[in-house]
């Protein structure tokens, strides 16, 4: 018998549902939420739109996981833990009881960044994308300012980016992978050195500046 907690499809408050996974199904169809073979939900446990427990996986009494987060195949969340939205554990992890994925982010951000995203630098320095929208040849300006200029082959940088780790939309340069965004009309390639990076959140990075590469085609 399942006790789970789900989002309600219209304001995105959270219900509790009860009853077999069987009953349950059609609810989790609903919110494209996707729980493999001989996963073990425990009591009262928070799952979010989108998201995904992998075979075997185990989620603690009372644990988060977000909107569009991954928890893969063995993988063990433990009780009171939280996975923040668009983040994944990988294969065979442990998060740890009343961990929230943020102190493994401060102690090694390389290892973070790899696990959430499947990312990892050359040389300490990071190729990651945005979409932006193009003013003219190898220029562009941010869909958030368009004010901010970023210009193939320079630095793009924020004067007061917000350091607070805990803090995923807040002042600073925001980049990911290449089928992240929505907006903009234009989608370019920037390198980031690993110490300019403030923080990995909701599947995506915010740092202190860029080196603008170049503009990016996807068929």
């Amino acid at each position: 018998m399942l006790k789970i907690y789900l989002q309600n499809l219209k304001d995105f408050s959270w219900e509790l549902h009860e009853g077999t996974f069987e009953k349950l199904k059609d609810e989790f169809i609903k919110r494209e939420i996707k729980i493999s073979f001989k996963s073990n939900i425990s009591l009262y446990v928070k799952i979010g739109y989108g998201a995904s427990v992998g075979y075997g996986a185990s989620v603690g009494y009372g644990a988060s996981v977000g909107n569009r987060a991954s928890v893969g195949d063995g993988a063990s969340v433990g009780d009171g833990a939280s996975v923040g939205n668009r983040v994944s554990v990988g294969d065979g992890a442990s998060v740890v009881k009343n961990a929230k994925l943020q102190k493994s982010m401060v102690d090694n951000i390389v290892q973070y960044i790899g696990k959430t995203l499947n990312v990892y630098p050359i040389n300490n320095k990071y190729i990651f994308y945005k979409r932006v929208n193009k003013i003219s040849k190898e220029k562009y300006s941010s869909c958030y300012d368009p004010k901010f200029i970023y210009e193939v082959g320079k630095i793009a940088k924020v004067k007061n980016a917000d350091l607070d780790i805990k803090k995923s939309c807040s002042a600073g340069i925001h980049v990911s992978t290449p089928f992240y965004w929505t907006e903009g009309d234009t989608l370019i390639a920037v390198e980031v050195n690993k110490n300019d990076i403030i923080t990995c959140l909701e599947g995506k990075i915010r740092c202190k500046k860029v080196k603008v590469i170049g503009e990016i085609k996807i068929d």
